[in-house]
């Protein structure tokens, strides 16, 4: 018996269009019957405030935002209301900035550990971004 795909993505970069690629590719899966994953950390944490800071664009990013595509965070509410798609904050970086759990977005399901996501994402695909 095969055994059930799963995917899981790190975003810790701050740039927008590999936040945006990795959310398309988690929205996708999620759609299409894959359990996601999503764990955003470091840099990428700061655009998932609620009075996060914009995005910098690049050439990309200003045509997506000119053609009115859907947004990185648009993307994942998609694969979480269409799909099986968690996203996680985590705990780390909001400790060492001092942000609580109500200053993030509304898109997060909960705050966990490096440990807590990798023994929840054991036998996933994890992709770093």
């Amino acid at each position: 018996m095969a055994e059930e795909r799963k995917m899981a993505l790190v975003l810790a970069t701050d740039e927008y269009e590999r936040i945006h690629a990795a959310s398309l590719m988690a929205s996708v899966a999620a759609m299409s019957g894959i359990p996601v994953q999503v764990y955003v950390t470091m840099e990428a944490m700061k655009y998932f405030r609620k009075d996060g800071e914009p995005f910098p664009l690049k050439s990309v990013g200003e045509k997506i935002h000119e053609k009115k595509a859907p947004t990185a965070l648009d993307l994942l509410r998609q694969g979480k209301e269409l799909g099986d798609l968690k996203v996680h904050a985590c705990a780390m970086v909001l400790d060492l900035f001092d942000w609580k759990e109500e200053d993030l977005s509304d898109l997060f399901d909960d705050t966990i550990g490096v440990a807590a996501f990798l023994n929840m994402t054991e036998g996933s695909q994890i992709i770093f971004v």
